[in-house]
């Protein structure tokens, strides 16, 4: 006897219609046999008809990844303080200490937000370049559209777009 046929009973019936219920019993389970089944001609059809779509979507994952990896990606290209290079900077431009808040400065301008802007101007975050100001390249965001400069002569480095030397 069963573990269902002592919780149902053989004779259990619809109270309905007073048919017999099936009540499916769990089978037991066999061990797997030592060798697998041969794999039949249409279960190797069925892979060969699949694998063209299989590579198809492999390449459009691949391409979808490098797409995003290849827009995401910033080329950072620092210079060595041997260099010599000097630069000119040009009037109208703002430039900050953190590349963020360049960012930030940068967003509220686009926002016309005036009035947070300068109080960015006001607490010394973010300052406007003087034009003709000599200046070395530190670091540039090509992908960004932004350098890290350094005045000559000076010790302080910061960040401001690419437009803003010559």
């Amino acid at each position: 006897m069963s573990a269902n046929e002592d919780l149902f009973g053989t004779d259990t019936v619809c109270p309905t219609c007073s048919k017999p219920l099936v009540i499916p019993f769990p089978r037991a389970i066999t061990p797997p046999t030592a060798t697998p089944p041969p794999v039949t001609s249409a279960e190797t059809n069925s892979f060969a008809e699949c694998l063209p779509g299989i590579i198809l979507v492999g390449l459009m994952i691949f391409f979808i990844v490098s797409t995003i990896n290849r827009c995401s990606t910033t080329t950072t290209t620092p210079t060595t303080s041997s260099s010599t290079t000097r630069y000119t900077t040009v009037s109208g431009y703002i430039a900050s200490e953190s590349e963020e808040m360049l960012d930030t400065a940068i967003s509220y301008l686009a926002a016309n937000d005036k009035e947070a802007f300068n109080k960015l101007v006001d607490s010394g975050s973010v300052i406007g370049l003087k034009g003709g100001l000599e200046v070395q390249i530190m670091e540039t965001k090509t992908s960004k559209g932004k350098v890290k400069i350094r005045p000559i002569g000076e010790t302080i480095e910061v960040w401001t777009v690419s437009e803003a030397v010559k």
